[in-house]
């Protein structure tokens, strides 16, 4: 395959909301649930909730009433979370400050240790002996994805997203039945309403079911926490892909919904030159005219189109512009498949040319402030997923992902290709990706073996194009 480019991530009642009630009468303190405290700790942080839990509330010179007992993480002083910090420092889920403060970077590595928040309501004694009984998290060192927000739920959902190729349909074809294949000989078996009914019964139910392939390997693995008790995951893997011209709608829909809503999604295809995946042709026909309004020729590739146009010109993009002006181009656009993250990374004519066709087919920004993927995920139950997409300088999203709600680097660890790639590595490299997930092993195991693959299956290059973005606030060290 040619190089792609040039293809060339309160319930609880504050006391200020309790009205004064008339003639004096004393104000019992807010009642607070279990699941209401654990809201009221993410919202305003342990210490603020235990700070609240231990005033009184006095609404008259009467008396006084009691706050409720301080419980559960809110109780903790600081010498037991330093002593809680140590033991997640030898457990490798830690690597900040010994310091006592009970901060988001502590909790989500006692999420780690324990495969849920069921510390939340336990007595530091509880977790410490907890936490001094459990075994390392793994042998080495490293970055941990979050695998207690990706199994929280008890299943992974992983995508894998085959952008449109232009003239190369048998590899499209071929990357997902290969994968199909992969899967088969690893017990999963195509199965959409199985699928439907786990994610349904998780609490995420698809809107569109119809759109790709399903796999499904029930109980496919076991999740053990260091500190937490061991259960089984389901594993499910949709393959999404269009062939046709001008119907990649449905496949860019389906790939938003698993960026937002999903646990793992993996795009393989052309970069676009920054712009984002992309499930369509962008360009069905190019129709020159001449002064007359004769038509002069037809071209059905934008590589083509440059070198026509080269011949009017020094620069093909401002003969194009000038095409456009004076009515003499007509150009059939097929951006329904485009989710447009960034603008292009550089100036060539391809980049200009698909940009224009974004903007003229009227195709929004998917990422920042009111994007379509901030929207999206704040609907979503996840709080967390990892991202990957192969296909040419797929770093230029980073930014423009990092900058959307929902995909920072504490919701969203994102794999990319620093440099142009080409195809053959599709498969392979996805695999290791699901495979590394399965058996919950570190970001840079990951990171390795989607490396491996590409040197040893990539068509047309050397080195390793793969990074990792996010990692670095991860648990572990």
């Amino acid at each position: 395959m040619s190089a792609r480019e040039t293809e060339v991530a309160v319930e609880a009642t504050s006391e200020a909301a309790v009205p004064a009630p008339a003639g004096g009468a004393l104000v019992p303190f807010p009642s607070l649930s279990a699941p209401g405290l654990i809201a009221l700790q993410r919202s305003i942080g342990n210490a603020a909730v235990g700070r609240l839990l231990q005033r009184r509330v006095t609404m008259t010179t009467e008396g006084e009433v009691p706050a409720p007992a301080v419980t559960g993480s809110a109780a903790w002083t600081e010498a037991e979370v330093r002593t809680i910090q140590r033991e997640l420092t030898r457990l490798r889920l830690y690597n900040l400050t010994v310091d006592g403060d009970l901060g988001q970077r502590t909790e989500v590595s006692l999420s780690e240790a324990f495969g849920d928040e069921s510390w939340r309501t336990r007595t530091a004694t509880e977790v410490t002996e907890a936490l001094r009984a459990a075994e390392d998290a793994w042998g080495g060192g490293g970055r941990s994805l979050r695998y207690a927000e990706l199994f929280r739920d008890g299943v992974l959902d992983v995508t894998f997203g085959m952008g449109f190729l232009e003239g190369e349909l048998s590899e499209m074809s071929g990357a997902v039945s290969g994968i199909a294949s992969a899967l088969e000989q690893r017990g999963y078996a195509e199965n959409g309403t199985r699928a439907a009914e786990l994610l349904a019964a998780a609490g995420r139910p698809l809107a569109n079911g119809t759109v790709g392939r399903f796999f499904v390997k029930e109980n496919a693995f076991t999740y053990s926490p260091p500190a937490g008790t061991s259960r089984s995951i389901h594993s499910i893997v949709r393959l999404i892909t269009n062939q046709a011209p001008g119907g990649g709608g449905a496949a860019a829909t389906a790939f938003r919904e698993a960026m937002t809503q999903g646990d793992a999604a993996w795009y393989s295809g052309h970069g676009r030159y920054g712009t984002g995946p992309d499930f369509d042709q962008n360009f069905l026909e190019f129709r020159l005219y001449d002064s007359a309004g004769t038509l002069e020729q037809t071209v059905d590739s934008y590589q083509t189109l440059e070198t026509v146009l080269r011949r009017e010109g020094r620069d093909p993009w401002q003969v194009f512009l000038r095409r456009v002006e004076e009515n003499r181009i007509q150009v059939d656009l097929s951006n329904a498949g485009n989710l447009r993250l960034a603008a292009p990374h550089d100036n060539e004519f391809g980049a200009r040319l698909i940009n224009w066709a974004l903007e003229r087919s009227g195709t929004s920004r998917q990422t920042g402030s009111g994007g379509a993927l901030e929207s999206e995920a704040a609907s979503s139950s996840q709080r967390y997923r990892v991202l990957a997409f192969y296909g040419c300088s797929t770093n230029s999203y980073d930014t423009a992902l990092r900058d959307t709600a929902g995909f920072g680097t504490r919701e969203a660890d994102v794999l990319m290709t620093n440099r142009v790639t080409g195809g053959g590595a599709d498969v392979s490299a996805f695999m290791s990706f699901l495979d590394n997930i399965v058996s919950q092993t570190s970001a840079e195991r990951i990171l390795r073996g989607v490396n491996t693959a590409m040197r040893r299956d990539e068509h047309g290059f050397r080195g390793d194009p793969w990074v990792f973005s996010g990692t670095r606030d991860n648990p572990g060290r």
